[in-house]
């Protein structure tokens, strides 16, 4: 058991050594475009199922915070979301700030103006957000949690 544990601990701090977190070059990516599934918020009590699709375009290769490794992009977002009494389209224009961990994690933070329309409905809010990308060998799996979703997916970067 001694063994395993000073294994894991050397492998961990090995890897550590091999890279600082949140350091380092920024991946080569200019645009990410993907789909996205999960839950739908229309006020405190209205729970419906969302699609949702995502384009973006890298706008700010190093961002705001010189001393770590992050990047903004300008996304676009949107589909339907199903709730039992109605079916809408929403859609979100706004910011998305990359925070690299490694080249396998990020962290991001959305921020911008979203919209909700549908028959006779038209409403306008602000978008805000939390979300992170894991990595994988040619797709990236994104989850993100925001006021108005709950989604996983996946994400292509090129």
């Amino acid at each position: 058991m001694k063994h395993c544990l000073f294994a894991l601990m050397v492998f961990s701090f090995s890897a550590l050594a091999k890279t600082e977190m949140w350091k380092g070059t920024s991946p080569s990516v200019d645009y990410t475009a993907g789909i996205s599934a999960g839950l739908a918020f229309n006020g405190a009590s209205n729970l419906g199922g969302t699609f949702q699709a995502s384009g973006a375009i890298k706008v700010i290769d190093r961002g705001f915070v010189p001393d770590i490794n992050d990047q903004v992009f300008f996304e676009v977002q949107g589909g339907p979301e199903f709730f039992s009494s109605l079916t809408v389209f929403t859609g979100t224009l706004h910011l998305r700030w990359d925070f690299h961990r490694d080249e396998d994690f990020t962290l991001f933070a959305t921020g911008g103006l979203g919209t909700r329309l549908a028959t006779g409905l038209t409403q306008f809010f602000p978008h805000l957000g939390l979300g992170a990308f894991w990595r994988l060998d040619v797709v990236d799996i994104r989850a993100e949690v925001s006021h108005n979703w709950l989604l996983v997916g996946a994400s292509f970067p090129f």
